[in-house]
């Protein structure tokens, strides 16, 4: 199935189904409410990425198989965890600085905000939750309050109980159609006693929360200044960091200084803009320059290296009008 064939929200994933996408907006659009992110892709080549969801009355299960390499900013959803696991080994990917591994699990305590960089060729596996539901259970099953629920952190279980749940997701995913309430209340039910069984038996591993509490700074002031070039002497002044400090904590959670990123929100911004431009009226020259790239020449060939593309058949190939988004299907070379 391809996304296209999809009208409005909520995309409802039939039993069995894979859906695909080759529009990285269109695929972070998809993950909202669970998850709102601001992404970028950070390697060359066609953009892919396929997606298998299920949701089990609020316990939702995803899949996601990605081809380029890709660095996020994420928000969960108020009081939903958010529970992370490697089913493929791609290149080396990370959350809040925290290397994912096959065999671990990530949590995103309730309602959090996370940096993400997404290694190429990665298979990953999520489950989102309410704190209370896994709170409550939890109680019921180990008699007491796991104080890991509190925290965003690491963790390894077990190889049996990692093996558990891998494979109580990976069934539901594949062969599990709860029409009947029974159904869904005993897949439920053991997916929720795999994961406290899972959280309850691993030691964990803590992100730095200083430099969690400087990233929340750097991304809300680039947040309140998206309609403006920023530079580095802005971010430390605004954070109240050094420039040293930003670097170090940029290259943990994003793998890149604060400059290099700065320059690739800027990138996608000016996709975005020539993608919902009119070509009769604008320019890739004024779009650039509202973005802040005087060297014309310079910008073409980085966005062509980046998207694929020129900036000028972006321009083309889609624009907005009084009745609705036209495809002008035009992608002849410049």
């Amino acid at each position: 199935m391809n996304k296209d064939e999809l009208t409005a929200p909520p995309y409802t994933l039939e039993h069995g189904t894979t859906i695909s996408f080759t529009d990285p907006d269109a695929f972070f659009e998809t993950l909202a409410p669970d998850l709102t992110t601001r992404s970028s892709i950070i390697g060359r080549g066609t953009y892919r990425v396929e997606m298998k969801y299920i949701d089990l009355d609020n316990l939702r299960l995803s899949w996601f198989a990605e081809q380029l390499p890709r660095l996020a900013h994420s928000a969960l959803m108020p009081g939903f965890h958010a529970i992370q696991f490697l089913t493929h080994a791609g290149q080396p990917s990370y959350v809040c600085g925290l290397e994912a591994r096959v065999g671990d699990l990530v949590m995103l305590k309730a309602g959090a905000e996370a940096h993400s960089r997404i290694g190429a060729g990665q298979r990953s596996a999520r489950i989102l939750v309410a704190h209370d539901e896994l709170a409550e259970t939890a109680e019921a099953l180990l008699g007491r309050e796991v104080k890991a629920l509190s925290f965003t952190h690491r963790f390894t279980p077990a190889a049996p109980l990692m093996s558990w749940l891998m494979g109580l997701h990976e069934r539901t995913l594949e062969q599990i159609k709860p029409t009947h309430p029974e159904v869904t209340r005993a897949v439920r039910g053991a997916i929720m006693h795999a994961l406290i069984s899972c959280i309850d038996a691993a030691p964990v591993e803590h992100g730095r929360h200083s430099y969690a509490a400087i990233m929340r700074r750097f991304e809300q002031y680039i947040e309140a200044n998206s309609d403006r070039p920023l530079y580095v002497m802005d971010l430390c002044k605004a954070v109240g960091v050094s420039d040293r400090t930003l670097r170090t904590c940029c290259c943990e959670y994003l793998g890149m200084g604060p400059k290099r990123y700065l320059w690739l929100r800027r990138m996608y911004q000016a996709r975005q803009a020539l993608r919902s431009a009119d070509p009769r009226t604008a320019t890739v020259t004024d779009v650039a320059m509202n973005y802040g790239f005087g060297e014309l020449g310079r910008f073409a060939v980085t966005y062509r290296a980046l998207f694929g593309e020129s900036p000028s058949t972006t321009l083309r190939g889609f624009w907005t009008h009084a009745e609705g988004i036209v495809n002008l299907t035009d992608h002849s070379p410049v």
